[in-house]
């Protein structure tokens, strides 16, 4: 098992390596975020961020 020195040794190397990385996924609220999470099981973050928006509009016209 790592110590934790040893853990923040490892994720400032692979910043420094890489550069620091987030969320690849488009999203604005938690609802959002839960409907592209479950999208990209099955997809790419790519695809999954090009039908988001569509599939958030037709969710909100069928609310309404």
């Amino acid at each position: 098992m790592l110590k934790d020195d040893q853990i923040v040794w490892a994720i400032h190397q692979m910043e420094a390596d890489i550069g620091p990385v987030g969320p690849s996924l488009d999203s604005r609220t938690p609802f959002q975020y839960l409907i592209s999470v479950i999208l990209s099981a099955q997809a790419t973050d790519v695809s999954v961020n090009k039908v988001t928006p569509v599939l958030l509009r037709s969710i909100q016209n069928q609310r309404t």
